[in-house]
């Protein structure tokens, strides 16, 4: 697998920057990377010789890496909600694909906008509003107001490719002054 492959099957979670005050109190710029279905030994940084995966070595050679992590569910959706809380799949009653992740839950985003940061998520067609697909489930969903993922972003897009959405993001980020122009340029397609 090339890395323009690999970097397709990325899933870009969240993008988390800070605003133009925070930026003045020197919080960190905080980037939330996910790639769905994809283990540790298919990548550059954790080792792997003959995979080439040169954006994720980078992110990894300017950020961190973790050695023991593990996920909290054998489905994304589940997962995502414990990686957005730090709280297990049951407590956060997202045990199943196809449920919402609950308004009333308290997620790392949620936190960070409070503090002033500027939060985005894209290129990714996630399922923390519960299961698109299922006619049935997303009408109780709307009917019930339970959709509110997007509600906690200040930039919320689906779909795309990670990079250039992440691009966009940070682009709108800047128009709008939350971080200087300059910061833009180093993110490339």
């Amino acid at each position: 697998m090339n890395s323009i492959k690999l970097i397709s099957l990325a899933a870009l979670a969240t993008s988390l920057m800070p605003s133009w005050a925070a930026q003045k109190q020197n919080k960190p710029n905080i980037i939330f990377v996910i790639s769905d279905d994809h283990s540790v030994p298919f990548l550059g940084c954790y080792g792997n010789k003959d995979i080439k995966t040169p954006n994720f070595d980078k992110f990894a050679s300017e950020g961190m890496t973790f050695t023991r992590t593990y996920v909290t569910a054998p489905q994304s959706a589940p997962s995502r909600s414990s990686f957005f809380t730090g709280r297990s799949t049951i407590s956060t009653t997202m045990s199943m694909f196809s449920l919402p992740l609950p308004g009333n839950v308290i997620t790392y985003p949620d936190i960070l906008k409070e503090h002033g940061y500027y939060i985005g998520v894209t290129a990714r067609s996630h399922h923390q509003d519960g299961l698109k697909r299922n006619k049935d489930i997303q009408q109780a969903i709307e009917r019930n107001d339970m959709a509110t993922f997007g509600r906690r972003f200040d930039y919320h897009r689906i779909g795309g490719q990670p990079l250039p959405e992440l691009k966009v993001f940070l682009d709108k980020a800047a128009t709008e002054g939350i971080i200087r122009k300059s910061k833009c340029s180093r993110v490339s397609k």
